[in-house]
């Protein structure tokens, strides 16, 4: 019912409400994979990243071969930015076996993100490439592949960026990007 209520409060904004809700199924279930995933999304919304990092670790300690779990480590840990451990952290994901094609592409393309945060453009681009000859249609990638070449004035970023478009249609800064 505390997750539930969480769930309720977390969709309408209310992220005290939503914490406390989610603090409570904590302490009822301390071990709940599902929860502490909860718990890290709201605390790292509410900035609190190493807490965030905390949960989503205890989660994983319960869940092991769960890319999203994996991923959302990676994510706190890039958050903080703890870039080298992310990057392993999400290249444990692509490594995994039991990886969905989802969870093998975010992790692949949140690695293109981090190398971008690092200033090292040409791995940046290698990653989005990646995503993209395996899955064709990542928004995200195509999006900041895009970014990459409008920085040096390539032709082929009005396409990434309409790649990213045709991926997801709601996806603002790849419609500001075309621009």
């Amino acid at each position: 019912a505390y997750f539930a209520l969480g769930m309720f409060h977390l969709q309408r904004g209310h992220l005290i409400s939503s914490a406390s809700a989610y603090e409570s199924a904590l302490k009822l279930a301390p071990s709940s994979a599902d929860v502490l995933m909860r718990v890290g999304e709201l605390r790292s919304r509410l900035g609190q990243h190493r807490m965030a990092q905390e949960a989503y670790e205890r989660a994983w300690k319960e869940k092991p071969k769960d890319g999203d779990v994996m991923i959302q480590v990676g994510s706190s840990l890039r958050r903080q930015k703890k870039y080298k451990e992310a990057i392993k952290q999400y290249r444990k994901v692509v490594r995994l076996s039991t990886a969905s094609e989802q969870e093998w592409s975010d992790a692949q393309a949140w690695i293109g993100n981090v190398y971008e945060l690092m200033g090292k453009h040409k791995e940046a681009e290698a990653a989005y490439r990646q995503v993209i000859a395996r899955v064709r249609r990542h928004g995200r990638a195509c999006n900041n592949l895009g970014s990459i070449l409008m920085a040096r004035n390539d032709e082929e970023a009005f396409s990434s960026y309409m790649c990213a478009i045709e991926a997801d249609p709601t996806m603002f800064e790849a419609y500001n990007n075309v621009g």
